[in-house]
C-alpha cells in the first residue's frame, strides 16, 4: 500500500464524502480504510482548495453511512497551502503522511507525529516555516524528498530511538534548517541519509549547537558533521558507536571536550580534523576508549589547541605519525592506563608525546587545578580575570564548566 500510495495521481485523493468539516477519500473498502483529502475532484497547486483552517483535530475513526472507518493515511496535498491552518492532531493508527500533505502551511505549528506512522513522503511538510520542533518516531522507516524542506523555524530535531535504519531519499529529511540549534539522532542512517552537509542539512548557517546520539547509534557516517558545523560546542557520541567514519566530526570546530565511547574501535580518517578548509579546531580534552584498535591519518589533525589526551586501551597500538598535530605531540599531556607507560613509549606514535603520564583518565584534567574557590581558568590553565563571556569549556571551583557566554 506504501509504494502505491508514493505513486498515485492527484485525482485518487478526490473526496467521497464530508463529515464534520473534514473531507475523506476511501482507499480500502474491504479493511475499511480512508484518507484525509481536500474539497473537490482535482488539486490545482495554483488554486488550491484551502478549505482547513484555524485548529483541525482529525479523528481515529469516521462513520459514514453505516460503516466505521479508520483513518490511515493524510492524503496527497490534503492540507497543502492552507495558510490560515495553525494546529492539526493527528490520530494514532495513522500509517503514511503523503506527498505535500501539509506543504506550504506557514503558520501550521509543531505537529506531533503519531508512533503509528511509518512513511512521511516527498515534501509532506515543506515550507511549514511556523514549527519549531521536529520528532520523528521511531516507527517511521522512510522518508520522502524534501520531506521538511524550507521549514526555517525548526530549532530543534530529533530522530527517536529506533533499531531500524532511516531511509531517505537524496534530500531526506530536509533541505532546508537553517536556524536550528539541537539535533537528537536516535537511529543508524540508511540510504542517502547519512550527511549533515548532504542531506540534513542541520548545519545551514552554523547555528547548530549541540548534537547527541542515542544508545542504539552504531555508526557514524562519513563525513556526517563535515561542512558548517563550527558553532557546535556541545557533542555525546552514544554508548553503544563502534565505529566513527572517515571526517566525521572534521566541521565541529568550536567543540572543547570529545569522549570517545569505550565500544568504538575504529575512529576514521580526518574524523577531528579541520577537513578541507584545514579549520583550526578548539578541541582541548580528549578521551579515547579502550576498545579504539585503530587511528586513521590525520584524525586529530588542526587540533593544534590539545592539552589533555587520554588513552584507555591497556595494549598500546601503533597510530599514523600525522594522527595528531606535531604542537600536540610537545604541549598535551598523554594519559595511559597504570602499567603501560613503558609499551606506550614503545609504541609508534605514541612515544613521540614528549609528557606522559600513567593515572586516572576519566580526571585526565587533574593537573589544571584552580587555587582560588572563586576563580576562573581556561582549560588550558590560565586564570580570567572575571567570568568567561565567550561559551566554551574552562574551570571553576577545580571543577570543568561549560558556559554559553553572557
Amino acid at each position: 500500500m506504501a509504494v502505491a500510495l508514493f505513486t498515485t495521481g492527484n485525482t485518487l485523493m478526490a473526496h467521497d464524502f464530508e463529515v464534520d468539516g473534514i473531507f475523506y477519500k476511501v482507499i480500502s473498502v474491504a479493511n475499511r480504510e480512508i484518507a484525509v483529502t481536500y474539497r473537490g475532484r482535482e488539486f490545482d497547486p495554483n488554486n488550491p482548495p484551502r478549505n482547513y483552517r484555524g485548529e483541525v483535530n482529525v479523528p481515529a475513526t469516521v462513520a459514514y453511512e453505516n460503516y466505521t472507518y479508520r483513518v490511515t493515511t493524510i492524503g496527497e496535498n490534503a492540507f497543502e497551502g492552507c495558510y490560515e491552518l495553525t494546529k492539526v492532531t493527528l490520530p494514532n493508527g495513522l500509517l503514511i503522511i503523503d506527498r505535500q500533505a501539509f506543504a506550504d502551511c506557514e503558520r501550521l505549528t509543531d505537529v506531533d507525529i503519531p508512533a503509528t506512522v511509518t512513511g512521511i513522503h516527498d515534501r509532506a511538510f515543506a515550507s511549514c516555516k511556523a514549527m519549531k520542533h521536529v520528532v520523528i518516531p521511531a516507527s517511521v522507516t522512510g522518508l520522502g524528498d524534501y520531506a521538511f524542506e524550507h521549514c526555517e523555524g525548526v530549532e530543534s530535531v530529533r530522530l527517536e530511538d529506533s533499531s531500524s535504519p532511516l531511509q531517505s531519499g537524496y534530500w531526506g529529511v530536509s533541505f532546508d534548517f537553517p536556524n536550528v540549534k539541537s539535533a537528537y539522532i536516535g537511529r543508524n542512517s540508511g540510504g542517502w541519509a547519512a550527511t549533515f552537509d548532504a542531506t540534513y542539512s542541520w548545519y545551514a548557517n552554523g547555528k547548530l549547537e549541540q548534537v547527541e546520539f542515542g544508545p542504539l547509534v552504531t555508526e557514524i557516517p562519513w563525513g556526517f558533521m563535515s561542512t558548517d558545523c563550527f558553532n557546535v560546542t556541545t557533542l555525546t557520541i552514544g554508548a553503544n558507536v563502534t565505529h566513527i567514519s572517515d571526517g566525521a566530526f572534521s566541521g565541529c570546530a568550536s567543540v572543547q571536550s570529545v569522549v570517545i565511547p569505550d565500544k568504538v574501535k575504529y575512529i576514521g580518517a580526518n574524523a577531528f580534523s579541520g577537513g578541507f578548509w584545514e579549520r583550526e579546531m578548539g578541541l582541548k580534552e580528549l578521551i579515547i576508549g579502550q576498545n579504539v584498535q585503530e587511528i586513521g591519518e590525520c584524525a586529530f589533525a588542526n587540533c593544534k589547541q590539545l592539552k589533555v589526551v587520554g588513552v584507555k586501551n591497556p595494549n598500546a597500538f601503533t597510530i599514523p605519525e600525522n594522527a595528531f598535530e606535531a604542537m600536540t605531540y610537545m604541549n598535551a599531556t598523554l594519559y595511559v592506563p597504570i602499567g603501560t607507560k613503558d609499551a606506550y613509549k614503545r609504541t609508534k606514535y605514541w612515544v613521540n608525546f614528549q609528557q606522559m603520564e600513567e593515572g586516572d583518565i576519566e580526571a585526565g584534567m587533574k593537573h589544571l587545578t584552580t587555587k582560588g574557590s572563586a576563580d576562573w581558568h581556561t582549560i588550558d590553565g590560565i586564570r580570567l580575570k572575571n567570568a568567561p563571556t565567550q561559551r566554551g569549556l574552562y574551570l571553576k571551583n577545580n571543577r570543568k564548566v561549560t558556559t554559553t557566554g553572557l
